[in-house]
């Protein structure tokens, strides 16, 4: 179990929130976004701080972040907010739904968001902060590179590689 605080405060920071605290054993305990941004102090009775002063009350070395934004601008807001949480010195939870479907362990990389409802086939690989949405199936051989978000209900054959950023 890790002590996670999610980036956001919008509708990806709500659905992570509620699949994480349903349906893992992490604790989320506050929420961080730009100062600018900040609307409202707590969520879900939780804190909600400015990322620029996320560091002091949430120490990297003993949390973690989730940082789950949309696919805006081709991904490059959410690979820019995983950028600079690594370089704060974080480690990035991925959560990966409990009922996926999957034969063997499948290799997902840092801040994945893997949702319901997925047939993952043998030998595929996720990089670095993907977005799955639920009720896809994707077949044996695949790469999906880092930054990737991948819609509802798509089926993707053997071998193939989808590329940075894609939506």
């Amino acid at each position: 179990m890790s002590e996670i605080v999610l980036f956001g405060t919008g509708r990806g920071a709500q659905v992570a929130y509620r699949f994480l605290t349903g349906d893992t054993e992490h604790k989320i305990v506050g929420f961080t976004v730009d100062e600018r941004y900040i609307k409202q102090r707590e969520l879900n009775g939780l804190p909600v701080v400015p990322f620029e002063d996320v560091q002091r009350q949430y120490p990297p070395d003993r949390f973690r972040m989730l940082i789950l934004l949309g696919y805006q601008g081709m991904n490059s807001l959410r690979q820019q907010k995983y950028d600079q949480a690594k370089k704060l010195g974080y480690t990035l939870e991925s959560y990966v739904a409990s009922d996926i479907f999957r034969v063997e362990p499948v290799s997902v990389g840092d801040n994945c968001f893997i949702l319901d409802n997925q047939s993952i086939s043998l030998d595929v690989r996720i990089g670095n902060n993907v977005v799955m949405w639920s009720s896809n199936h994707i077949g044996d051989l695949t790469v999906i590179n880092d930054h990737a978000w991948i819609s509802s209900h798509v089926t993707v054959a053997a071998n193939v590689m989808i590329g940075q950023s894609a939506f």
